[in-house]
C-alpha cells in the first residue's frame, strides 16, 4: 500500500487504490457529472457515493497529487440541498405555472396579438385575423412576428417573457430565484509533479534508460510527455519518439507492469489515447507478458506488443527500433534511422487509406466498451 496519510486521518486503502489507478491508467483528470435523476458524481468511480468520492479526491489534493479546477456552477435547493431542479415557466400576471410557449403574430391593421396557430384559416389557405376577419397579406407589410411569447392557459394572457420557477425534484418546493443555493463545480486535475513523488523510482529509471538508449541510436525521444489530442484533452505517454526537427510524435510507447499477464483493458486504454492524438506507430511494452485476448486485441488495432522482463533498457530500445524497421534486432541500428522514419511516415499514409467502415466500426466498438467500463469504475479517460 502507498502511504497516503493525511492530517488527522489514517492511511486510507481507498485513497491508495485510487492513486494506484491514476498511475496505472494514466488518468489526467476527474470530471464532475450531473446525473439525470439529480445529484453529482465523478467519472472514474464505481460507486455513487459523492461524499466518499470527494473524501478521496480531497485527500489526493492534500497530498499534492490533484488540484481543483473550477468548471461551472450548480444550483441547489436551499431547503434540502438537492441538485435536481425542474424549471417551469409561470405567468407574470397571475402566477400560474399552467403555461406554454409559442410564436405569435401581431396584425398591424387592428393590433391583434395572438398565437400563430390562431391565425391559420379554416381552409388552410393562409392567415386570417380572428379579430377583424381580414386576410394577412405579407410579413412586414400588414403583420409581424415579434417572437415567442408566454401563453397562460389559466388567465389566457400573453406575456413577452414568463417567470422562471424552479421546483425541487426532491422536496417538491417551489423556489424563488434568491432561494437557490449557488455552488462552484470543480474538476480535479492530476499534478504531474506531485504524482512523481509517489512513482516507483525504478519505473522512472527504466523509462529514462530506454529514452537514452533510443537517443544513442539517433532517435529523438522523451519520457512522460503530455500530448494534446483532437478532443483537446492532454494524454501522457511513457515514451514518445519524434521525427527529426519536428514536434509531431511518430511513435508512442507505454510500459505496463503487472503482477499477472497484461489484459485487454490496458490495450484499450492505450489505443484510446493513441487514437485521440493520431500517433502513427503504437507500441505497448508488457512487463512481463500479455494474455492471448490482449494480444489479439492489440493486433486488431495495429498495436505492437513487446514482452520484456524490464531489466534491460538497451534490449527494449533495440526491440522498439527493430520492430519499426521490420527486423527484431537488439544491436545498434544507427544506419536505419532514415528507413525507420520512412516506414513510420508510410504507415501514417496507409492509415488514411483504410475504409471508414473497417476502422470506424472498430473504433465505435471500442468506444462503447470504454464507456461501459467508465460507468463501472474501470475509468478509461480519454477517448477520441
Amino acid at each position: 500500500m502507498i502511504a497516503t496519510t493525511a492530517p488527522a486521518r489514517p492511511v486510507s486503502e481507498a485513497v491508495s487504490a485510487k492513486l494506484a489507478e491514476i498511475i496505472e491508467k494514466k488518468i489526467t483528470r476527474f470530471e464532475p457529472i450531473i446525473k439525470p435523476e439529480g445529484g453529482l458524481t465523478y467519472a472514474g468511480f464505481s460507486d455513487n457515493d459523492l461524499a466518499l468520492q470527494l473524501d478521496i479526491l480531497k485527500s489526493l489534493q492534500e497530498l499534492g497529487i490533484v488540484k481543483q479546477e473550477p468548471v461551472d456552477y450548480i444550483r441547489k435547493c436551499s431547503y434540502c440541498g438537492h441538485h435536481g431542479l425542474l424549471l417551469k415557466i409561470s405567468c407574470p400576471l397571475c402566477g400560474s405555472t399552467n403555461t406554454d410557449q409559442g410564436k405569435v403574430i401581431e396584425h398591424l391593421n387592428c393590433g391583434n396579438i395572438d398565437l400563430e396557430s390562431h391565425f391559420i384559416s379554416a381552409d388552410g389557405g393562409g392567415l386570417v385575423c380572428r379579430k377583424c376577419k381580414k386576410r394577412l397579406k405579407a410579413i412586414g407589410v400588414d403583420y409581424v412576428k415579434p417572437g415567442s411569447y408566454c401563453i397562460c392557459l389559466s388567465c389566457n394572457k400573453l406575456s413577452p417573457e414568463g417567470r422562471t420557477q424552479p421546483i425541487c425534484l426532491n422536496c417538491a418546493r417551489s423556489l424563488a430565484a434568491d432561494e437557490l443555493k449557488v455552488e462552484p463545480l470543480f474538476a480535479f486535475v492530476v499534478e504531474p509533479q506531485g504524482l512523481s513523488m509517489y512513482l516507483d523510482d525504478s519505473d522512472r529509471d527504466l523509462k529514462n534508460s530506454i529514452a537514452g538508449a533510443l537517443e544513442k541510436r539517433g532517435v529523438k525521444a522523451s519520457v512522460d510527455v503530455p500530448v494534446m489530442g483532437s478532443s483537446q484533452v492532454e494524454h501522457k505517454f511513457d515514451i514518445i519518439a519524434y521525427q527529426t526537427d519536428s514536434q509531431d510524435p511518430v511513435v508512442a510507447a507505454d510500459i505496463v507492469k503487472s503482477e499477472g499477464p497484461v489484459g485487454p483493458e490496458a490495450v484499450l486504454n492505450f489505443f484510446a489515447r493513441c487514437a485521440d492524438v493520431k500517433v502513427p506507430k503504437k507500441i505497448l511494452i508488457a512487463v512481463s507478458r500479455v494474455t492471448e485476448e490482449a494480444q489479439k486485441l492489440a493486433d486488431s488495432y495495429d498495436i505492437a506488443v513487446l514482452e520484456s522482463d524490464g531489466t534491460d533498457p538497451e534490449e527494449i530500445a533495440g526491440m522498439i527500433v527493430g520492430h519499426v524497421v521490420g527486423e527484431q534486432s537488439t544491436g545498434p541500428v544507427e544506419g536505419h534511422l532514415e528507413q525507420m522514419l520512412h516506414s513510420i511516415t508510410g504507415m501514417a499514409e496507409d492509415s488514411h487509406s483504410q475504409t471508414p467502415e473497417s476502422e470506424g466500426a472498430s473504433l465505435e466498438k471500442m468506444i462503447r466498451f470504454v464507456t461501459r467500463a467508465a460507468q463501472d469504475g474501470e475509468n478509461i479517460q480519454d477517448v477520441s
